[in-house]
């Protein structure tokens, strides 16, 4: 089977019709082309490359429990490595991040490389600074932000006390109970938002155990007083497996130090623990939890390269640490095991549905399946269909076997209780379920086969000669329009001509670009958010895009593409 591509999953061939050349690789324009609308004040947006490298984290669980591995901060260690350098650039590197870190200090948003996407980062318990990514952004105020953290420690210090019998109902589960000496809180930061001041401005240090024992009215100063931990036990058996990487947990909010703009007013916030070194170094040199949605005009695809931020908030925020393109190439998967039990997967994203199910406990695992109302087992009065969580897309009426996808049925592992189901559609509790996300300036088509069996892995000419065909139904020869095309192929790497392909003509005025979003579905999901800015910036008036399968990251990939794409459409 024919491939398209670099060994990066991203290159460009055009065809304008049947009898051409096929003509060379289109390149897609740099940043410098591109034209940034900066408001009326712009900034000097500093563009800083940074090496991951250079922050040689250890997350072995070679010594004994992983959790044991993630609860402290090694930020003292990464940071004083200059004896020893892990790399040529590593001074300069550190400088990099110690900048970034003096911008959020003071309440300014700085966009830094994860290994989901790229996010926009600011203090995450300063109203003041989370105000400013809503800004930047142009995002609406009640979509909560994800909340970063680079230790355990750093988790409990900004969590309330908790309480036997906090959590959700049904949830039975051992308690994990601790001396107050031995908390890796300070209580005495947790009870006035004036202590939380004091929390954002501590350098880095190691926080020696005589300062956890200050008494406070959450626990007496008494070595034998004991308490739970507030981290709920059954979410460390998630961050044993996942953390750090791209899983966020929903966890209660404390009224003091997490501020309601940080949360969109919610009782509850989204954690996640980054695996990106320069992450996790920005979190650690500033030494407070960072909120950081993706670093994009909101709406807009997610960025996954500092180019695409540069594109969408360049002149907008002061800095954009550059760390490469991001690993997984979509969010985190969001859970929710603090409001319903068993817990539920609320957005799909870096780590699979399946990935959270084989976890001991969370066998049970329910899926939130966006676009759709699960079915009911009661009689009560279903919401009205105009929420955007429910509203099916648009077909284009002209375009040949174009359908208007009749939600599937839902299997069981999508039956949640009715009440929690409308509360999440009526107040989403994380980012990605409310609004349409992820579309270029292109209208997204997403095309499959009508047997789902098939794939353009098999059937590559197949594919090709049905958006073909749909370029012909749905074009004006008078007006000449680039169409873009996102398709799996057998491997990354290796050009292809497509002067060999047999095609029907396409019209005149009509070109047809293609972009090769890899072989397995790790790729594909990697590859999605560039190929659909790829689209835009080639000027394509339409951009298809190949379903993939509803499982593993696959479902990660057909929730984004089912907020981009207004029109599907079977072939």
């Amino acid at each position: 089977m024919p491939s398209l591509g670099d060994e990066n999953g991203s290159s460009f061939y055009s065809t304008k019709n049947a009898d051409s050349s096929g003509g060379g690789p289109i390149e897609a324009p740099s940043y410098k082309d591109q034209q940034v609308v900066t408001g009326v004040s712009p900034l000097d947006t500093r563009l800083l490359t940074v090496d991951p490298l250079s922050f040689p984290y250890d997350d072995d669980p070679r010594d004994g429990d992983p959790v044991e591995q993630i609860q402290h901060s090694q930020g003292s260690r990464v940071f004083n490595l200059h004896a020893n350098p892990p790399t040529a650039t590593y001074a300069k590197d550190v400088e990099a991040v110690f900048e970034a870190a003096s911008l959020l200090r003071k309440n300014l948003p700085v966009a830094i490389p994860t290994e989901t996407v790229y996010g926009l980062a600011a203090n995450a318990l300063s109203a003041e600074a989370a105000m400013t990514i809503f800004a930047a952004k142009n995002r609406p105020a009640d979509n909560p932000l994800i909340v970063h953290v680079s230790s355990l420690d750093m988790l409990r210090r900004v969590l309330p006390e908790r309480h036997a019998g906090d959590g959700p109902e049904g949830l039975q589960w051992p308690e994990v109970v601790q001396n107050v000496s031995n908390d890796t809180r300070n209580d005495s930061q947790l009870n006035s938002s004036s202590d939380a001041k004091a929390f954002v401005t501590n350098e880095i240090q190691e926080r020696p155990d005589s300062s956890h024992s200050n008494g406070s009215s959450l626990a007496a100063s008494n070595n034998d007083q004991q308490r739970l931990d507030p981290l709920p036990p059954h979410y460390l058996t998630l961050f044993r497996k996942f953390w750090p990487g791209p899983l966020t947990v929903l966890l209660p909010r404390h009224p003091t130090l997490i501020p309601s703009a940080t949360a969109s007013s919610l009782s509850t916030v989204a954690f996640r623990f980054p695996s990106h070194p320069v992450a996790r170094a920005v979190i650690d040199a500033c030494d407070f939890p960072l909120a950081a949605p993706s670093a994009n005009s909101s709406g807009r695809p997610s960025p996954t390269t500092a180019q695409h931020v540069m594109a969408d908030l360049g002149g907008k925020i002061p800095a954009v640490l550059d760390g490469g393109p991001c690993e997984t190439g979509v969010e985190s998967t969001v859970v929710d095991g603090w409001c319903t039990w068993p817990g539920v997967v609320l957005r799909a994203g870096g780590v699979a549905w399946e990935d959270v199910k084989s976890v001991d406990g969370w066998e049970r695992t329910k899926w939130f399946k966006h676009g759709k109302r699960e079915e009911r087992n009661d009689n009560s009065n279903a919401k009205s269909s105009s929420s955007p969580l429910n509203r099916r897309t648009e077909v284009a009426k002209d375009s040949p076997k174009a359908v208007n996808r009749t939600p599937e049925t839902q299997d069981s592992a999508s039956l949640l209780d009715p009440t929690y189901t409308l509360s999440m559609l009526e107040r989403p509790l994380t980012p990605g379920m409310k609004y349409r996300h992820y579309k270029p300036d292109a209208e997204v088509v997403a095309v499959r086969f009508a047997d789902s069996s098939s794939s353009t892995l098999d059937n590559f000419d197949r594919f090709l000669t049905g958006i073909a065909r749909n370029i012909q139904a749905r074009h004006d020869p008078t007006h000449p329009a680039t169409y873009a095309c996102l398709v799996s192929t057998s491997h990354p790497g290796g050009a292809m001509s497509l002067s060999d392909l047999t095609l029907p003509p396409l019209p005149q005025s009509a070109t047809l670009l293609l972009y090769s979003l890899g072989p397995d579905l790790a790729s594909q999901a990697r590859h999605l958010f560039a190929g659909l800015r790829w689209a835009d910036d080639v000027g394509a008036r339409v951009c298809y895009v190949e379903e993939v399968e509803e499982k593993g990251l696959g479902r990660a990939f057909r929730e984004r593409l089912g907020k981009a794409a207004g029109v599907h459409v079977d072939i």
